[in-house]
C-alpha cells in the first residue's frame, strides 16, 4: 500500500519529527563518547570497527546536527526568502544568541565550579587515555570569560576547555551567520549560491561544515521537488536509497582496518563528505516517508528532541567528574563482568543527562529563549506578512 502523501512544507508548521532526529543524534553522540571514554581505540575493538558503529557514530551525528541547523533556520526564517534587511538580521543573530549562549554559559561556569572543588572524586582508573587529557588544567576566571567568548575558541585545543564539545556551537554561530545570505541567494540563483558555498568551505575553522549548513538550505529549497522524485520511485528505488543513506552514513568502509589502512577510506575531507552525502539521504527519508514521520512523532521522541541541547553539553561533564567514579563503584560492588559494569554506567550518564536537561531546559533554555523572542518581537508581524507572502509563491 502506497505511503500517504505528505503535505509541502509551505503548508506545514512544527516539524516535530526533525526535533526527534536531532534528538537522537544527541543521544547517539552520548553512547560515543562513553563508548570512547571507557573503550579504548588503540587496538582493533567490537566498540570501533564494528558495523553496529551506526548507533554511536558521533562524527556523523554532529554532520547531521549541521545539515539540520541550516534546513530548520531557512524553514523558521522565511522573511528572508523575500529579501534582505538590517532589522530582520539583527532580531536573527540575537534570537541566536539567546537560544545558544544561556545554557552554554551555566554549563561552563557550573565545570568551573566542579574543576575548583570536587574533582576528580576518583583516580581516573578505568577512563581511557583519550579522557585523561580532559580538564588536566588549572583556569582562573580570566580564563573562563575568554573560553565564554565562544565564537572565537581560546584556547584553541579542544582538550584544553571545559567544553571539549564546544567547537560545534561556534561553529553553529559562525555558520549560521551567513545563512540569511545563503538563503536568500539559494532562492534567487542556486548555482550562485553553491557556488558561495563553496567558496565559504575554505575559511580556515569551516571546512566542510558551511556544506552541511549549505545542504540544509539546499534541502529545504527543494524538498518539494524531492518529494515529487521519491513519489515516482517504486518500493525498490525506496529501498535502495535506504541502503546507500547507510552505508553512507556510517561509512561502512570507514572501518577500514579490515583492509589494512587505519581508520581512513580514501581522505578525512572525503571520508566526511560520504558521510555527509548519508546524512543528506536520511534526511530526504525524514522529509518524505510518512511512517517514518509516525514514528518519530511520538510523545517521548519529540520530548527528547525538545531538549537535546542539554543533552549535547551535560553529558561530558557527567563523565569527567563522575564516569569513572561510578564505574570504580560498580566492579567493587557488583559481580558482573567490567563490560557490564561499563554499560551501566554508560546507561546511567544517559539518564542523568536527559534529567538534567528536562531541568536546564525549563529552568535557562525556555526563559532565555522566551525574553530573546520579547527582544526581537518588534518586527514580528512584518515578518509574519512575509510568510504569508512567500507560503502563497507557488514552487
Amino acid at each position: 500500500m502506497p505511503e500517504k502523501v505528505l503535505p509541502t512544507l509551505s503548508a506545514s508548521r512544527r516539524l516535530l519529527y526533525l526535533d526527534s532526529a536531532r534528538g537522537l543524534a544527541a543521544v547517539s553522540v552520548v553512547f560515543w563518547h562513553s563508548i570512547t571514554a571507557f573503550f579504548p581505540f588503540e587496538r582493533p575493538s567490537f566498540a570501533q570497527d564494528s558495523p553496529f558503529h551506526f548507533f554511536w557514530y558521533g562524527d556523523a551525528d554532529v554532520t547531521f546536527f549541521f545539515i539540520h541547523s541550516g534546513f530548520i533556520l531557512t524553514y523558521t526564517n522565511r522573511q528572508f526568502l523575500g529579501g534582505l534587511s538590517g532589522g530582520d538580521y539583527a532580531r536573527f543573530l540575537v534570537s541566536r544568541a539567546f537560544r545558544i549562549y544561556p545554557l552554554f554559559l551555566f554549563v561552563l561556569l557550573l565545570s568551573h565550579i566542579l574543576a575548583t572543588t570536587v574533582y576528580p572524586i576518583s583516580g581516573g582508573q578505568y577512563l581511557t587515555s583519550h579522557f585523561h587529557q580532559f580538564w588536566n588544567f588549572h583556569k582562573s576566571w580570566g580564563d573562563v570569560a575568554r573560553e565564554a567568548l565562544l565564537v572565537v575558541r581560546i584556547p584553541g585545543n579542544d582538550a584544553e576547555r571545559y567544553m571539549p564539545q564546544d567547537w560545534t556551537l561556534s561553529v553553529e554561530l559562525i555558520a549560521s551567520a551567513f545563512l540569511p545570505l545563503l538563503s536568500w541567494l539559494m532562492k534567487k540563483n542556486s548555482w550562485i549560491c553553491c557556488v558561495l558555498i563553496f567558496l565559504l568551505a575554505r575559511i580556515p575553522g569551516l571546512s566542510t561544515f558551511v556544506l552541511e549548513f549549505g545542504a540544509g538550505v539546499f534541502l529545504y529549497h527543494f524538498a518539494d521537488r524531492i518529494k515529487v522524485l521519491w513519489n515516482r520511485l517504486n518500493r525498490a528505488g525506496h529501498y535502495a536509497i535506504v541502503t546507500l543513506a547507510l552505508v553512507c552514513y556510517t561509512c561502512v568502509f570507514h572501518f577500514s582496518d579490515y583492509l589494512g589502512n587505519g581508520d581512513l577510506f580514501l581522505s578525512q575531507r572525503t571520508d566526511r563528505l560520504i558521510v555527509m552525502a548519508g546524512c543528506v539521504l536520511i534526511f530526504i527519508l525524514l522529509l518524505n516517508s510518512a511512517r517514518l514521520q509516525k514514528i518519530l512523532s511520538g510523545r517521548v521522541w519529540v520530548r527528547i528532541g525538545e531538549v537535546c541541547y542539554g543533552i549535547y553539553l551535560f553529558h561530558l561533564l557527567l563523565l569527567i567528574v563522575c564516569g569513572d567514579y561510578l564505574l570504580q563503584f560498580l566492579a567493587a560492588n557488583t559481580f558482573f563482568s567490567l563490560w557490564v559494569d561499563k554499560v551501566i554506567v554508560l546507561l546511567l550518564v544517559q539518564a542523568l543527562s536527559i534529567g538534567l536537561a528536562f531541568f536546564s531546559f525549563f529552568a535557562v533554555e525556555r526563559p532565555m529563549i522566551r525574553l530573546g523572542k520579547r527582544l526581537t518581537g518588534a518586527g514580528k508581524r512584518q515578518q509574519e506578512k512575509r510568510d504569508r507572502r512567500y507560503e502563497q509563491i507557488p514552487k
